[in-house]
Formats: structure tokens, C-alpha cells, sequence
């Protein structure tokens, strides 16, 4: 018995302490997980409270993008860690880190992050969600920020907007914002009555919703002004800038309408008060120099003019070399509230004027060419076709980068690192002390990869003309002995025609023709052979009168006194592009038979560009013999697959739709076939292009070959 009960209280001892061990096992382990739980609470907390801090740089009175780029890095990488990369509110974060990213014209960091986070959110939250919505508009404005209109930015706006519409009501703020941006996608589409139907509607949700002075209210009148002034409606545009000129989003459209109508003083006095702060994004800055560029071109200070178009040029070419190569097709057509390619045009409109006063070349200019005129050369080639070319080089130049000498291959790692590292300490920028600094290093970095890039066009040009396709001064052009390259610049106002011979002797004519007129005499001219059914008599409705009146206004100034027979280069831009030079009567007879044409008189060939002729020759791309004439106009080809993806809003053609029929299907043509048979080798460039040309009558020629 005594046996017994020493037993059970020895096991009730035992079973007594294995529950106090378990209670206390499960004690600990509950404190352990609340602490972690707490410790992880506490880690998303400050992931938040750092977003925070990033969104109120973003409303300080100077804001502070760069500093916010910190911020948000952090914060990501805390989200990352505790919830996981496909987590919401970690997509939300990199949508914030992306739209940081945009504002300060780093596409290339911005573009990918703002992909990710959309197929997170699609994945995780569905289509129709807003956080997913918000996200869309992002990816929007970065693709219409980095590349102009789109028909990717233009479906994602759209979809926002839908979404935001269903979610909130069609008066809620947040529409406001969908709207402002589907606004700016048409603006840039040229779309203008639907880009103002849909600012104005934005606008008035503000003036609902919003505070009267809303810094937000005056975007949307900024925003109605510019679209006004598209319209070239001056008064309407100048009353909307007016009635926010406490912000600086009232004052810049205020300058831009001043350039527009020769108010250059105006513009100037003005321009002291929007200056950039030391944190402004390239954008802006490069809006601002342009700007200031006009206004001292139009005040007749040409010398300082170009300075700031140049660093305005500067700063673009940066933007530029920051976007991949296949996202660059429509990078010269964005910008803010004016093209990119707006400050090319002014500092060659600005050569144009220097060299009409006999000028000499500014000192910083000098290493673009030796003249005014070799100079304006040089930036009309550098918005003309480096697409194509980069296009070109893609494929190629891997087979060329085993060739490259060790130490140039040493040069290359050390710059590219050097640039990476200097993109990792852009939050420098929201320091005023350290800003001057790092903008200095940029200058310098730029400075050692342009004489790198030098050297190798020297050593190894093949190279150097593939990885880093630039455009080619006069006296770099390798054109044959007897040849003449006449290369078009079509502006807004007026054009440009470039003569360059051999050796680099360059000539510049001012044509009055601008993009609009010049659009509108060219499709009069060709509207008879544009329709069904063509027949050869059709080509008496070819005006002769104007085929005349046209060679005298685009080709005589610079074929006057040239020798019959001389080979004519032509590098047509815009509209030209489609229409067949050959085909203009230098001197009318009693009919076409007895008229002297273009083609009767000169051997013309024509290229994309004088970039795009050089590089064909350095790689010896061609072995014809014989030169083919094949012109045609696809603008009626049903079949044709440019045509096809052009209406679907797909493809290259697609993506160019808002510019026109013509145009886009001519700047589509960025692919090139070669197709040998014995000694007649043909380059198809795309429909819509002309190649080379030596037929007897053009004019036929170009009837037959018609759809």
C-alpha cells in the first residue's frame, strides 16, 4: 500500500512538472512570436512612415524628389523582406518609387518598376481594382514621358479611367486625374478638341472638389492653355495662364505663349522667375533652357541663345542615352508641353540666322563643325533617323565587340561603372551643396565618354558606329567624288535645306514652307493618283504648274549651277519622305514629253539620313552593280502588313498612327531586306519610302508603280 501511493505520487509529480514545462514551453513560444510579430509591425511601420516622408518632400515649397528617392528605396526593401515581392502594398511602394523615378527623367528605372507592379497588382488585387488603376496612369505618363504618344499609353489611360469611373463615380477627384492624363496623350496625338473636351472636364471636377488656388486647378488651366495654343486660339490660351500665375505651372505657359507670338521680352523677364532649383528634374530643366534659348534667339542674342538651347540639348541627350534603344522610337516627339526636338530646331534655326550675318562659330559650338552652317548640319542629323540606326545596330554588334582592343574594353567598364554609381547618388541632388557637385561629375563623365567614343570612331569605326550611333559632322561623310548630299529639315514654320559636298563644304537654305503648308501642297499635288482603279491618263491631273512652282521653292536654291548628271543624295524629312522628288519639272515644255524632270537631269538616290548612308558604306552592306528603280505608295495596299498593323493600332506603324497616314507608315520603315538576284541587288526599306532611282520618266514611273 505505502508502495502504491509513493508510486502515484511520483507519477503525479512527473505529469505536474511536463505540464508546467509545456505551459511554460507555449509561454515563450507565444512571446517569441509576439515579439517577432511586434518587431515586424515595427519594421513596416517605419517602411510607412519613410512613404510618408517621401510624399511630403514631394508638397514642400521647393519640392524634393531626389531626397524622396532614399525614402522610398528603403522602404521597398523592408516591404520586400517582411511581406514578400508580390505583396500589394510592396507594389504599391515600387508604383510610388517609379513615379519618383519619372518626375527626375530616369526612364529607364522608372519603367521597369511601374511593369512590375502592375502584374503584381493584376495578379493579386484583379483588374478592376483602383490601387491597379492608379498604377496604369503611372505606366501611362511614363510611357508618354519617355516616348510620346502611344497606343500602349493611350489603352492605359482609357482603362483607368474606366476602372476609376465604375469605382468612384465620374465627378470623384481621383477621376480628375485620368483625365488630366488621357487630356495630355491626345494633346500629343494632335487630337486637340477631344485633349480640350476632356481637360475641361478635369478641370471643372477641381474647381468642385478642391480648394480654390489648388496648386492641382492650376495644372488643369496650364494644361487647357497649352491646348489652346496648339489651337493657336492666343486669347483663350493667355487668359487660362493668367489665372494661375501664383504657381509656376501658369507662368510657363505664359512664356511658351510669348514665344509664340514674338514676345521674346517678355518671356525673358518672366523665365527670372521660374529658374530651376538645384533639385528640379531633367525635364523641366530642359524645358527651361529651351525656353530661354528662344527668347534670347528672338531678342537677337544669338551667341547666348545657343548656349542655353545647348544645354538644353545637353540635358535631352542624357534623358536619351538613360531609355533602351527599343523605346526610343518616339523619344524626340515627347517633352514638356513642347517636343524634345524643339531645342535641336532652335539652335539650328539659330545657326541659320548667324550664318545669314556672317557670324563666326561660337567657341563651344566649334567641335560640331567649322562653320555656322556645319553646324546647323549636324544637329538636324542628330533628330534624324539615330533610331533606325540603333535599330541596325542591335543585331550587329555583338559579332564587332570581340574585336575591340583590350584597353578600349578597360575604358568602357571603368566609364559605365563610373555613370552607375553616379545614378546611385542622385539623392545628392536634394542637397544644395552637394548638387553643384554632382551635376559637375555629370558634366565631366560626359566630357570622358565623348572622347572615348572619339577615339574608338578613329580605331575601330565599325564599332563605334554600331554600340554608340551618333550623328556624323559634314566633313565626316564619306560621299564620293562629284556627289552632292541635300538633306530637309521640316519645322513648324519654315524648313531647312542642307547642301554638303564632299570634304564637308556645307550650304544651308531657308525654305518658307513650314510642316503644315508644305503637307497640304504635296497631297494636292498627288490626290489624283491616290484613289482606286489609277490609269496612265490619270497623269495629266499632275499639275506641271505646280511641279514647277514646287522645284523652284524645295530644289533649285540648292541645284543651281549643279552639272547635269551629278549624283543627287536626297534625305527627305517629314512629308517628303512619301513624295518622289524626281518627279518635279525643273523646265516645263508644251507637255510632259518635252518637259525636263528632276530625274532627267541629275542621278538622285535618296537615304533616311546622312548618319544612315555613312554607316551603309562603312560596312560595305551592298554588292550591287546595277541600281534598281522601285517607288510605290502603299497608302492604298490593302494587304500590306505595315498597312494592317498601322489601322490596328499595332507595331511601329501603330504606335505612330497619331501623326498621320503618311507619316506613319514612312517612319515605320525601319527594318531593311536585302534580295539578291545576279547582278540587281533591291533594298526595301518599307512602303511609303523610295530607295535608288534612275528611270527615264519618272513621272511614269511613279503612275505605274502606284497600287
Amino acid at each position: 500500500m505505502g508502495l502504491f501511493s509513493n508510486s502515484l505520487w511520483i507519477v503525479s509529480i512527473c505529469l505536474f512538472s511536463t505540464l508546467v514545462c509545456d505551459v511554460h514551453t507555449t509561454i515563450s513560444s507565444t512571446s517569441e512570436q509576439q515579439a517577432t510579430k511586434s518587431a515586424q509591425n515595427g519594421e513596416l511601420a517605419e517602411a510607412e512612415a519613410l512613404m510618408k516622408q517621401a510624399k511630403e518632400y514631394h508638397h514642400m515649397s521647393t519640392p524634393q524628389y531626389a531626397a524622396s528617392i532614399s525614402l522610398y528605396q528603403r522602404a521597398l526593401q523592408i516591404k520586400e523582406r517582411k511581406l514578400g515581392h508580390d505583396h500589394p502594398e510592396t507594389a504599391e511602394c515600387m508604383r510610388s518609387l517609379a513615379e519618383n523615378y519619372r518626375i527626375l527623367g530616369y526612364f529607364d528605372k522608372a519603367l521597369p518598376l511601374a511593369r512590375q507592379a502592375l502584374a503584381i497588382q493584376e495578379k493579386s488585387l484583379g483588374l478592376e481594382n483602383l490601387d491597379t488603376a492608379k498604377t496604369m496612369r503611372t505606366l501611362a505618363w511614363i510611357t508618354v514621358n519617355q516616348a510620346g504618344y502611344s497606343s500602349q499609353a493611350l489603352s492605359l489611360a482609357e482603362k483607368a479611367l474606366q476602372i476609376t469611373e465604375n469605382t468612384l463615380g465620374p465627378d470623384h477627384v481621383e477621376v480628375s486625374y485620368c483625365l488630366y492624363t488621357l487630356a495630355e496623350i491626345h494633346r500629343q496625338m494632335g487630337s486637340y478638341e477631344q485633349a480640350l473636351n476632356t481637360a475641361q472636364r478635369a478641370l471643372k471636377i477641381r474647381q468642385g472638389k478642391m480648394e480654390p488656388g489648388h496648386k492641382e486647378i492650376s495644372y488643369s488651366f496650364r494644361q487647357v492653355g497649352f491646348i489652346y495654343l496648339a489651337l493657336k486660339n492666343y486669347q483663350l490660351a493667355e487668359g487660362c495662364f493668367r489665372k494661375e500665375t501664383f504657381f509656376r505651372a501658369g507662368k510657363e505657359g505664359l512664356v511658351e505663349l510669348y514665344l509664340a507670338t514674338g514676345r521674346y521680352g517678355e518671356a525673358l523677364g518672366l523665365l527670372q522667375l521660374i529658374q530651376p532649383y538645384k533639385s528640379s528634374g531633367p525635364a523641366y530643366r530642359a524645358h527651361y533652357y529651351t525656353q530661354r534659348g528662344l527668347a534670347l534667339k528672338g531678342m537677337g542674342y544669338y551667341e547666348e541663345g545657343a548656349s542655353a538651347l545647348l544645354d538644353a540639348i545637353h540635358i535631352i541627350e542624357d534623358m536619351r542615352s538613360r531609355t533602351q534603344i527599343g523605346q526610343r522610337v518616339g523619344f524626340f516627339g515627347a517633352g514638356r508641353f513642347t517636343s524634345h526636338s524643339s531645342a535641336y530646331q532652335g539652335l539650328i534655326a539659330t545657326m541659320v540666322e548667324m550664318s545669314q550675318k556672317k557670324n563666326p562659330v561660337p567657341q563651344f559650338l566649334e567641335k560640331y563643325g567649322s562653320s555656322t552652317e556645319e553646324v546647323a548640319f549636324y544637329f538636324s542629323e542628330a533628330i534624324k533617323a539615330r533610331t533606325l540606326m540603333e535599330a541596325l545596330a542591335a543585331s550587329a554588334v555583338k559579332d564587332w565587340t570581340q574585336q575591340l582592343p583590350g584597353d578600349l574594353v578597360e575604358k568602357e567598364r571603368r566609364l559605365l561603372n563610373e555613370a552607375n554609381e553616379l545614378e546611385l547618388r542622385i539623392d545628392e541632388l536634394s542637397d544644395w551643396q552637394k548638387a553643384e557637385s554632382y551635376r559637375s561629375r555629370q558634366d565631366s563623365l560626359r566630357t570622358k565618354m565623348q572622347n572615348l567614343i572619339a577615339e574608338m570612331r578613329r580605331r575601330v569605326p565599325r564599332y563605334a558606329a554600331l554600340r554608340y550611333p551618333q550623328p556624323y559632322k559634314a566633313q565626316e561623310l564619306p560621299l564620293k567624288h562629284g556627289e552632292i548630299l541635300l538633306e530637309y529639315l521640316v519645322g513648324e514654320k519654315e524648313s531647312y535645306l542642307f547642301r554638303v559636298e564632299p570634304g564637308g563644304k556645307t550650304k544651308v537654305f531657308r525654305l518658307s514652307l513650314g510642316k503644315e503648308a508644305l503637307e497640304k501642297r504635296l497631297g494636292l499635288l498627288l490626290a489624283s493618283f491616290r484613289q482606286p482603279g489609277i490609269k496612265r491618263e490619270n497623269l495629266n491631273r499632275f499639275s506641271m504648274a505646280e511641279a514647277v512652282t514646287l522645284y523652284k521653292e524645295l530644289l533649285e536654291p540648292a541645284l543651281n549651277g549643279v552639272a547635269p548628271g551629278t549624283p543627287i543624295i536626297i534625305v527627305p524629312d517629314g512629308g517628303l519622305g512619301a513624295f518622289p522628288l524626281e518627279t518635279l519639272v525643273v523646265q516645263p515644255g508644251p507637255g510632259w514629253e518635252k518637259s525636263v524632270l528632276v530625274a532627267d537631269r541629275w542621278l538622285v538616290t535618296y537615304s533616311q539620313s546622312a548618319a544612315i548612308l555613312a554607316l551603309d558604306r562603312l560596312l560595305q552592306a551592298s554588292k550591287a552593280t546595277q541600281p534598281i528603280f522601285a517607288l510605290g505608295d502603299c497608302i492604298y495596299e490593302k494587304s500590306s502588313p505595315r498597312y494592317l498593323a498601322y489601322k490596328s493600332g499595332q507595331g511601329q506603324a501603330g504606335e505612330l498612327k497619331h501623326l498621320g497616314q503618311e507619316k506613319a507608315l514612312t517612319m515605320s520603315a525601319t527594318q531593311q531586306e536585302w534580295v539578291t538576284s545576279g547582278r540587281v541587288e533591291a533594298s526595301r526599306a518599307g512602303e511609303g519610302s523610295h530607295h535608288v532611282c534612275h528611270p527615264t520618266r519618272v513621272g511614269e514611273a511613279y503612275l505605274l508603280a502606284s497600287p
